[in-house]
């Protein structure tokens, strides 16, 4: 969540804690209970999910369209927040290759570098990672 500190700073530490579990309840309901979906720290989540005997491409789709759909989902819900303390949502999204041998450490590397590009893009959006894009910029 982009800008969180200034929930807590203008609302309140509980009112933040209330929006992190609402924050946490609506990755649920988006992504379902196939997904691992875990609390990084601070304001940071982390989605895993594993689709198998799906085309690469296929999976991008979905990925993009259902990002797209967390993204506006938190607008409408999120909407006081927003306005009194301009949060928003940002996403990295590392997708691997079927037969990519990758540890859990090396995915969310890959996934957290994506993240600080769509940051330092602007914020509120989400980025897949890409090799050449993340190697000189962070």
């Amino acid at each position: 969540m982009d800008n969180f500190k200034q929930i807590n700073d203008r609302l309140g530490h509980v009112y933040g804690d209330q929006v992190i579990i609402r924050i946490g309840k609506l990755l649920r309901r988006m992504y379902g209970s196939a997904s691992i979906i875990g609390r990084m720290g601070g304001d940071e989540f982390a989605i895993f999910a594993e689709c198998i005997d799906v085309d690469r491409n296929e999976v991008i789709e979905a990925v993009n369209e259902q990002t797209t759909q967390v993204l506006e989902a938190f607008t409408t819900e999120f909407e006081h927040e927003r306005e009194q303390c301009g949060v928003s949502l940002s996403a990295g999204v590392y997708v691997t290759e079927e037969a990519e041998v990758i540890t859990y450490e090396e995915m969310y590397d890959k996934a957290d570098k994506a993240l600080y590009i769509s940051k330092n893009n602007g914020k509120n959006q989400y980025t897949f990672y890409d090799e050449e894009e993340a190697g000189d910029k962070l």
